[in-house]
């Protein structure tokens, strides 16, 4: 029997770019993201996903989460959303497809457009896969919320911002 993999997260470095790039590439989500504002889930057979909480108009919204090929199906996604959810007591996104029952497990509430930034709202708006994206406003709040601390996540690097 093959032993567990042992998955750890951390904030992205420098070094991380290439396959940060890669995944929002695969995903077709452009480039440009700054590799020290993800948290990253790495395992000793490399970087198996991150997520990046972008700060717009006051408010936290995550921008994206991605998993690796390898990492999916491990429970990356929940595992990088813990963290995050340690660290900011409010979150917003955009869901795509079918990702909102995976918010909802995780805490998410589905929200009207007009609590999001309206740029993030444009930028959706705007964008020329939407009939096929079915975008959806959610938030997570964690008085609202029993999934903030329910399973101890812990962060090396401390991040700079936090």
């Amino acid at each position: 029997m093959a032993t567990p993999e042992v998955v750890h997260l951390r904030w992205g470095t420098p070094a991380d770019k290439s396959i940060i790039t890669a995944l929002l590439k695969r995903e077709n989500m452009g480039e440009g993201i700054d590799p020290a504002e993800c948290l990253i889930a790495e395992a000793d057979t490399g970087l198996l996903g991150f997520a990046r909480v972008e700060e717009v108009d006051g408010e936290s919204y995550l921008r994206p989460i991605i998993v690796s090929p390898q990492g999916k199906g491990k429970g990356i996604g929940r595992f990088l959303m813990q963290g995050l959810q340690q660290k900011w007591d409010k979150l917003l996104l955009v869901a795509r497809g079918d990702a909102v029952g995976f918010y909802r497990k995780l805490g998410f509430e589905i929200v009207n457009w007009q609590e999001l930034a309206e740029v993030i709202h444009q930028e959706c708006v705007q964008c020329p896969d939407i009939d096929k994206c079915c975008p959806t406003p959610m938030c997570w709040l964690s008085g609202n919320s029993s999934h903030k601390k329910n399973m101890p996540v812990g962060i090396s690097n401390s991040h700079p911002d936090r």
